[in-house]
């Protein structure tokens, strides 16, 4: 999992993505934010721990279907709840549209999610969050590369050890 704090909220039109349901959303510009392709091996359970405030106190809940996206106006707890749409397609920059609902102040999302492929989000850390995650993504990757040197040093000297056993004459006479 890696966690982004510093994502910038601007201002979209959602209906590039999806003409073809009818909502009251698809007509008006929403809160929109970018996220590198997530990884959905795993099922979005899994691929998305979080996505919300900065401070991580506040939980949006995730939708990547629109019809179930068009069912929450019908539910009786959370109706005011913010609530992100994510489209699980790749836009024009090779990222994941999100679109946040109910929340109309805020300027910034945190999100924690596995990506799909690592370089791709150094390339959108370096791009749009040059200020607050280039020194941990850096320390990360650092710390990453010492452990795998320093794990595959051990097997290759156990590997070795094993192999420089002497040999010793048999002390067994024949039978």
């Amino acid at each position: 999992m890696r966690s982004l704090n510093c994502i910038k909220i601007d201002c979209e039109n959602i209906d590039r993505c999806c003409t073809t349901v009818e909502s009251k959303y698809l007509s008006e510009k929403v809160a929109h934010f970018e996220i590198p392709q997530l990884c959905f091996d795993y099922g979005l359970d899994q691929s998305i721990d979080y996505i919300g405030t900065t401070d991580r106190q506040n939980h949006f809940i995730i939708y990547t279907d629109l019809d179930l996206m068009n069912y929450h106006k019908y539910r009786k707890r959370g109706l005011s709840r913010p609530f992100v749409y994510l489209d699980p397609t790749p836009n024009s920059n090779n990222y994941n549209d999100c679109y946040v609902f109910n929340a109309p102040y805020i300027e910034y999302v945190s999100a924690v999610f596995i990506p799909k492929d690592p370089r791709q989000l150094k390339s959108y850390i370096y791009t749009y969050c040059k200020d607050c995650e280039t020194d941990l993504l850096e320390s990360d990757s650092t710390y990453l590369n010492n452990e795998i040197k320093k794990r595959l040093t051990e097997k290759k000297i156990r590997y070795y050890r094993l192999q420089q056993t002497p040999v010793l004459p048999s002390d067994q006479a024949p039978a």
